[in-house]
C-alpha cells in the first residue's frame, strides 16, 4: 500500500492518516512493516510466508515514490 501523509505530502487530507496508520493497523491486529528499496524482495517473500501461515493479511508500506526505481 502507499503510504500518504508523509514527507512531501500534497494533499492536506492524508497527513492526519498518515500520522494514524501504525496506531490503527496495530488496533486491528494487521502486521505492517516499510521496508527501504534494498529490502523490498525479502519482505515481500516474508510477508507472503507470513500470510500464507496466519491466514491473515499482511500490509507492506511503500514511501512515496519507491515505486519509481522500477520504472
Amino acid at each position: 500500500m502507499s503510504i500518504r501523509g508523509t514527507l512531501f505530502e500534497y494533499n492536506p487530507a492524508d497527513v492526519p492518516l498518515g500520522k494514524s496508520l501504525d496506531s490503527i493497523l496495530k488496533a486491528i491486529g494487521l502486521p505492517y512493516y516499510t521496508p527501504d528499496i534494498t529490502k523490498l524482495s525479502e519482505t515481500i517473500r516474508g510477508a507472503v510466508t507470513l500470510s500464507e501461515t496466519s491466514r491473515l493479511p499482511v500490509v507492506i508500506g511503500l514511501e512515496p515514490g519507491m515505486l519509481e526505481a522500477f520504472s
